[in-house]
């Protein structure tokens, strides 16, 4: 039988070989201490400074995600973790040790390798990632190859422009989601297309993805 966690949301499954990054103030350079690793498929999706580092790490393997998505409008994306904790505004439960160690339970038991979602329910999302099933390239200053969408004086809107350093989208991903989905991200991809053509990470991937639909019940899940 077929995880309701599978049918009722969906999985992001990303090839071998997708690099991922962690923007923060120290390098990466070890493995942190924590249940879960959290990553962004661009460091302009997620970053404070130019004192920034950002780590970069390869996946040494296909990897399962759990589309932790509940639902997505206009550009922004929202995640799913208040639905299945049955808790408003706890989407910051995931910065303790100990509820993220919850959380891996839940997703190893379904053969997950992580999950993916969204950063504070806004346009940037995420991956989170478990068990390890990456190799780490390398850590260094943050390198600022991009630059975001813009408007001038004259109002035209300049797209972004993504740089040559943090490649995206090059190993296309593997989605495949509960039916709820396809009107909504047929309406977030015309909705880049008319507000932000330059794109967002998500978008991107959605550009090279095989996307898959299945009509399932959406049946209510709850993590303890």
């Amino acid at each position: 039988m077929i995880s309701p966690m599978r049918t009722s949301y969906g999985e992001l499954v990303l090839r071998k070989g997708t690099r991922l990054y962690h923007t923060s103030g120290i390098p990466m350079c070890e493995k942190p201490d924590k249940p879960m690793i959290f990553l962004t498929f661009h460091p302009s999706e997620w970053y404070r400074n130019s004192e920034d580092y950002v780590s970069t790490v390869e996946l040494q393997r296909d990897v399962s995600l759990f589309f932790m998505v509940q639902g997505i409008r206009r550009l922004r994306v929202f995640s799913a973790l208040n639905t299945l904790l049955n808790k408003p505004d706890q989407n910051l439960m995931k910065m303790r040790n100990e509820n993220l160690a919850c959380y891996k339970s839940f997703l190893e038991r379904e053969r997950f390798d992580g999950w993916f979602s969204t950063i504070e329910g806004k346009t940037a999302v995420e991956v989170a990632l478990l068990n390890n099933p990456y190799k780490l390239i390398e850590c260094v200053p943050i390198q600022w190859s991009w630059r975001n969408s813009h408007m001038t004086d004259n109002g035209n809107l300049i797209p972004k422009m993504w740089g040559n350093v943090y490649p995206i989208g090059v190993h296309p991903a593997r989605l495949t989601l509960n039916a709820i989905f396809r009107p909504q991200i047929e309406a977030y991809r015309a909705e880049i297309e008319r507000e932000d053509p330059g794109g967002t990470a998500f978008s991107r991937i959605l550009d090279t993805a095989e996307i898959r639909y299945i009509d399932a019940p959406v049946r209510p899940i709850r993590w303890c």
